[in-house]
């Protein structure tokens, strides 16, 4: 016969931490005012953003760790064999035994030295404990990942047990912060795997950067554009370095090199990318712009036309636009910015003059008025998110310095490169700062480190 008796219902899941109450539970910890349950401190052990500790084990450790600073000279290797302890004790009471050593020694030092024997005496029978020597090895374990400065605190409601930040946790703390709004009800575990594969992206990347940088050879002016140039190619490095030796091998000019570099893959080939570029090079001279380098680099915005001169009618038609509301000697510079946005020449142009009005006039690097409006306005596909396009930038501009990581000279450039990157300004800059950190931990950024990390910012978003 089968029983009627029932089983009651299923053990209730363990709850799931989601990233506002992770983040409330860390910020807590770091001001040394912990309020956890018990469910929840252990998934945040589990996730490495909390080591625990047992207070007497910590405390013997802080011992351990002053006799061993203390008579340093006895200490090799592993920090809990007893055989330092042994010699420094061995030595210090052969010092209070020594009559001679007592008489010349002051009242303060030979008391010094009974304490001190009497500390290593204490340590040595720690170290014979096997349970105390097994709590001390966690310690010491879990002591590197510890987050600088943090200390251990104790959650009255969870027992004796202290716990302190890792460094992990305090990384994850700082990316829940900046993205609260956009990740606050998602799972805790969720964002720590999207973090580890952007961290892992950001580690090839920056291998990448390295050997880019490395093979790149002597760059005049500003080196980091070609790195910059080979890493959008979205070839392997030495992929890459090939098609730019080659280039150069041609032209001897780096930025010609890199956009041949760029657009060997859609040309069959560097050779003929550079063919296509002296075609484009071509058709704006025949145009009759003025064989200057500002024309001759403008011209690679022809290259996604088929033939180059194709695209010559649309160049045309923005250039006389443009030149009808400005007089700028980088004009032609301004057109090829805008060549691929989105809508008719006369609304683009129309979508510059808006800008253009609200803008402040004055800039604060190196970047004009005009160069920001095309730029901004190259990026919106329609009037409608003009205004919405340049307070993001506004918003960008603010963040990207407060953070250190533009000075007030590029912070304007840097702030443009980032606009296609989701998420609000302050996500951002979190994106740039860990970027920056992960191709040099120089902080702050040096210019070409900040120049590379905005320019690819909008890869590792998540």
């Amino acid at each position: 016969m089968t029983s009627t008796i029932s089983k009651g219902p299923p053990p209730a899941a363990r709850p799931t931490l989601d990233c506002k109450r992770a983040a409330k539970i860390l910020r807590g910890l770091q001001k040394e005012k912990l309020q956890v349950g018990a469910d929840e401190i252990e998934q945040l052990i589990k996730y490495g953003l909390v080591v625990e500790a047992d207070p007497i084990h910590l405390d013997i450790g802080h011992q351990l760790l002053a006799l061993r600073t203390e008579f340093a000279e006895h200490f090799t290797g592993d920090v809990l064999d007893p055989a330092g302890y042994r010699t420094a004790l061995t030595q210090v009471e052969e010092l209070l035994k020594s009559e001679w050593y007592r008489i010349r020694s002051s009242k303060a030092r030979v008391l010094r030295d009974e304490a001190a024997r009497v500390e290593l005496r204490r340590a040595l029978g720690h170290l014979a404990d096997p349970k105390t020597v097994a709590g001390l090895r966690a310690l010491t374990t879990t002591s590197p990942a510890v987050a600088p400065n943090a200390r251990y605190v104790q959650c009255p409601e969870l027992g004796v047990e202290v716990y302190a930040l890792t460094q992990r946790g305090a990384r994850v703390l700082s990316e829940i912060r900046a993205r609260v709004e956009r990740v606050g009800e998602a799972p805790l575990s969720w964002l720590l795997k999207s973090l580890d594969k952007v961290d892992a992206k950001m580690e090839a990347f920056g291998r990448d950067i390295a050997h880019l940088s490395k093979n790149v050879g002597y760059v005049k002016k500003r080196p980091e554009q070609v790195v910059i140039g080979l890493v959008k190619t979205n070839l392997p490095p030495t992929e890459a370095l090939q098609l730019y030796r080659q280039g150069m091998a041609r032209t001897n000019a780096p930025d010609v090199a890199v956009t041949c570099a760029r657009n060997a893959a859609q040309q069959g080939g560097a050779g003929r990318a550079a063919k296509k570029l002296e075609e484009a090079q071509r058709a704006l001279l025949q145009a009759g712009f003025a064989q200057t380098p500002l024309v001759l680099g403008a011209a690679k915005a022809l290259l996604a036309y088929d033939p180059p001169s194709a695209g010559v009618d649309r160049f045309c038609k923005l250039y006389n636009k443009l030149e009808a509301q400005m007089s700028d000697p980088a004009l032609v510079k301004y057109v090829a910015r805008l060549m691929p946005a989105h809508g008719r020449t006369s609304e683009v142009v129309d979508r510059v003059l808006r800008v253009g009005t609200l803008l402040p006039r004055a800039t604060s690097g190196p970047l004009t008025h005009a160069a920001i409006s095309v730029a901004i306005a190259s990026m919106v596909r329609d009037a409608e998110s003009v205004e919405g396009a340049v307070t993001r930038f506004r918003e960008l501009t603010s963040v990207l310095a407060h953070k250190g990581i533009s000075s007030a000279h590029n912070a304007e450039e840097h702030a443009l490169e980032c606009m296609g990157c989701a998420g609000s300004a302050v996500e951002v800059g979190a994106t740039v700062r860990a970027l920056c950190l992960n191709i040099d931990p120089t902080w702050p950024p040096r210019p070409e480190t900040a120049a590379i990390a905005v320019s690819f910012a909008k890869r590792f978003t998540y």
